[in-house]
């Protein structure tokens, strides 16, 4: 009969635990702001270095550096000055 009520006790603390923890697992899942750096706006899967990881996809991280964006790709740095969310290329 311990054991039972054990059981039931844990059931219940894990719930209480989940819904607890809800709204922060939510405000994980809420879309990033766009960043702006010059005149380039800045959105998923794009990202600046300064934002978080969340905001963006690997590979597609940019700087912006005395306010112009730049994509360093390689061993290069490339000027960025506007980014086509179409095709995701900038």
């Amino acid at each position: 009969m311990l054991g039972a009520k054990l059981e039931v006790l844990d059931l219940v603390v894990l719930a209480v635990s989940i819904f607890l923890d809800a709204p922060l697992v939510q405000g994980q899942n809420k879309p990033c702001v766009p960043s702006f750096c010059g005149n380039v706006t800045i959105s998923y899967p794009f990202r600046l270095d300064s934002d978080p990881i969340k905001c963006g996809e690997p590979g597609y991280q940019l700087v912006c550096e005395n306010n112009r964006t730049t994509a360093l790709i390689g061993h290069g740095k490339f000027f960025v000055e506007d980014i086509s969310y179409v095709h995701n290329t900038t």
